[in-house]
């Protein structure tokens, strides 16, 4: 752990918030007056980092500044290249703060919260807890001598600290713990041999498979004789299916020769009723032809007439419209008076007109003009005219429309003659079908094809077509059919033994030695057919090759159970030698054991090198031993006296505190167990005023070999000749508070 900026506020004697800047130092002194604060500076440090002081332990609200209501202090360190900060925080009134954060890129990644948690963390981070921190990096007044003269167990604890000798323990735990679970799989390996595997041997391998064996070979020899009544059963169906062919020839000809003796009667009665139904449609054919003539004739008339007069709808309009105008012409007759002029031709009346109904003709001619005569006497001829032809044309229109109906009928009548004499030619037809030779001509060819031989030849179709003639053919082929469908039958009734036959012949095809080899029940001697019987033998097949199935699948979990088992055994012996190897490695990195002898070691090699430091800060007086878990120096003004480090003043103390201090800077890395131990930073707070300017010199040429090796050494000294010596922060003491002043730095 290296610290690299730290800001403190309202702790002790710095009230307003003051900044040490460590980057780019390594060996650098914090100089100032009694009492100005330097040594909080150092309390600060590890108030951040594990939340307690030397001076008041975890009781941190006593270092508020006086009449400030808190104090805090944040800290940036780092650990393998990795930056950190954690602020604390203490009130006097209120819940204290407590964050721990990761700088990522520009950025603070939060880590904790929660004050025991960073504590917890930044233990691990930096790999020494508060006691071994305050012993071995951080040296505060009072305490510096503790690693030295202090409690054995404590030292050894510290040590056991700073170079992770506890991995040892955590490997002695795990050690246990492996051996246990080794122990355990072994009890589960040996557990499950006795309760799964206690049947897998090759006994009952080799009993399974002699019993897949001979299940095989009787399947095996069951499969022939399937095969070879199957054949006979094959044989006796085919002889089956030929017999029940022949009876359907049979049936289908005897069939065919009632069909065509029906046919024969149809014909004989429908060929005179078809003669007449032909002449019955010629007849009405012509009628209707007549009928469809004179009804073409009156149609010729009426469009005659029609042309010359017009239509019957327009000769009438004119008709009406010519008697509209003489009775018009007597409307206006009416309410006329003498010398009024005529209506129609403007002339003075002589006289005043009568009534029509009234007037007689002589009347009408004294008193109308002679034009006006003329002209009433043609509009009365020319509407007689129209009306006769109106009569003409509309007698011409009812003689047309009866004309119509007449060919109607005879249509009709033409048309359901042609459809008796239709009807009756296709039942003719239908009948004539059934004559089709195709048709008995495949009843003879299938008989044939069963091997039905000197059967009766059928009778040639006639040509023409009489029925008359088709009558007699459908007669005789009836005959001839009927002869065929005797003949079939018989040939059918003589294979109607063929299904005993093939029993016996199954029988002894199956063999002896099949039988001598299974018994006669086995093979279905109690069936009454070879269908029954190929049953039987497919079953019994079908058994012996489950029972083969089920002995090979036996034989197969058996032979892998085997296998499975003897991986087991060796796997729960190899189980169990790890578990005693583990159980003896457990022994072995007992603290007592390992860990005791490599703290010795160390506290050895430390007293060795602690020695050259103190030879050299002492003038070659002291060395350092450690000898029955303690430190001791030997004198060499007194005939190498060997004495405790306690029989030592008070500056020889501080020399060999010193000596042994950068000692355990230098050799923590090499004695470590792991990398976890690193003091990248040594801070001292004591002992120099008592050192003479010689011892001094050298106490500041071990400390810069300390610097320059890569560690950040931080002195904390009131004695000028010491800090000017180093690139030093002064720590300005004033009323309002203590201040840090960089200088040559």
């Amino acid at each position: 752990m290296r610290p690299r900026l730290m800001r403190l506020s309202g702790f002790t004697a710095f009230r307003e918030e003051q900044e040490l800047d460590l980057h780019g130092l390594d060996l650098f002194a914090i100089a100032g007056p009694t009492g100005a604060g330097k040594s909080s500076l150092l309390d600060a440090m590890t108030y951040a980092l594990y939340g307690e002081v030397a001076r008041v332990g975890n009781q941190a609200g006593q270092l508020i500044s006086q009449g400030l209501p808190r104090l805090a202090v944040l800290l940036d360190f780092e650990v393998d290249g990795t930056t950190y900060r954690v602020l604390r925080e203490t009130s006097r009134k209120g819940a204290a703060v407590t964050t721990l954060e990761r700088l990522d890129g520009d950025e603070w990644v939060p880590l904790a919260d929660k004050a025991r948690e960073v504590t917890a963390r930044i233990t691990r981070l930096v790999g020494l807890d508060y006691e071994a921190f305050t012993r071995a990096v951080v040296l505060p007044q009072g305490k510096f001598d503790q690693f030295l003269k202090g409690d054995a167990t404590k030292r050894r604890a510290i040590l056991s600290e700073l170079l992770d000798l506890g991995l040892f323990e955590r490997m002695a735990k795990k050690a246990n713990e492996l051996a246990r679970d080794a122990r355990s799989e072994a009890d589960l390996a040996r557990g499950l041999l006795a309760r799964e595997y206690a049947g897998a041997t090759p006994e009952r391998l080799a009993a399974e498979g002699e019993r897949a064996a001979v299940a095989r070979a009787r399947e095996t020899a069951l499969r022939e004789a399937e095969r070879a009544v199957r054949a006979v059963v094959e044989r006796e169906r085919a002889a089956l299916a030929r017999e029940a062919e022949l009876r359907a020839c049979a049936d289908e000809a005897a069939t065919m020769a009632d069909v065509l003796r029906a046919a024969a009667r149809a014909l004989g009665e429908m060929g005179p009723k078809h003669a007449r139904a032909a002449a019955d449609a010629a007849e009405a054919e012509r009628a209707a032809i007549a009928a469809e003539r004179a009804a073409r004739t009156i149609r010729s008339e009426r469009e005659e007439a029609e042309a010359r007069w017009g239509s019957l709808a327009s000769v009438a309009a004119a008709h009406g419209r010519a008697e509209h105008l003489a009775d018009l012409r007597d409307e206006l007759r009416r309410g006329l008076k003498k010398g009024d002029p005529c209506p129609v031709c403007g002339t003075p009346l002589a006289a005043a007109p009568q009534p029509r109904a009234t007037a007689t003709a002589a009347t009408r001619a004294a008193v109308a003009p002679a034009g006006a005569k003329a002209r009433a006497t043609a509009a009365r001829e020319a509407a007689g005219e129209l009306g006769a032809i109106v009569e003409r044309l509309a007698a011409l229109a009812e003689a047309e429309r009866e004309s119509a109906a007449a060919a109607a009928r005879a249509a009709a009548a033409s048309g359901s003659a042609a459809a008796e004499r239709d009807r009756l030619a296709h039942r003719v037809a239908v009948e004539r079908a059934k004559l089709a030779p195709e048709r008995t001509v495949g009843i003879r060819a299938r008989a044939a094809a069963l091997g039905a031989e000197g059967l009766p030849r059928l009778p040639a179709a006639p040509r023409g077509e009489g029925a008359e003639k088709w009558a007699a053919f459908a007669t005789a082929l009836g005959t001839a059919l009927a002869s065929v469908a005797e003949s079939l039958a018989a040939l059918a009734a003589g294979g109607r033994d063929a299904g005993a036959r093939s029993l016996r012949e199954a029988r002894v095809a199956l063999g002896g030695e099949l039988r001598a080899a299974f018994g006669d029940t086995a093979l279905g001697a109690g069936a009454t057919s070879t269908e029954a019987l190929l049953d039987a033998i497919g079953k019994a097949a079908r058994a012996a090759l489950r029972e083969a199935a089920e002995a090979e699948a036996r034989e197969a979990v058996i032979h892998r159970d085997v296998g499975r088992r003897r991986t087991l055994e060796v796997e729960a012996r190899a189980v169990e030698a790890n578990a005693a190897r583990f159980h003896g490695l457990a022994g072995e990195l007992k603290a007592d054991r390992i860990v005791d002898f490599l703290q010795g070691e160390a506290l050895r090699l430390l007293a060795s090198v602690g020695s050259l430091h103190l030879a050299r800060l002492s003038g070659d007086r002291y060395r350092l031993v450690h000898r029955d878990d303690e430190f001791a120096v030997v004198d060499t003004w007194n005939g190498d006296e060997e004495r405790s480090v306690r029989t030592l003043s008070g500056g020889e103390t501080f020399l060999a505190s010193l000596a042994l201090a950068v000692a355990l800077a230098e050799e923590a890395r090499s004695l470590a167990a792991s990398e976890r131990a690193r003091l990248d930073s040594l801070f001292l707070d004591e002992g120099f005023g008592a050192l003479d300017e010689e011892t001094l010199e050298q106490a500041v040429d071990a400390l810069e070999r300390l610097g320059s090796d890569g560690r950040l050494v931080g002195v904390i000294t009131h004695v000028r000749a010491l800090a000017d010596r180093f690139p030093r922060i002064e720590v300005v003491k004033s009323p309002e508070g203590s201040r840090l002043e960089r200088v040559g730095l």
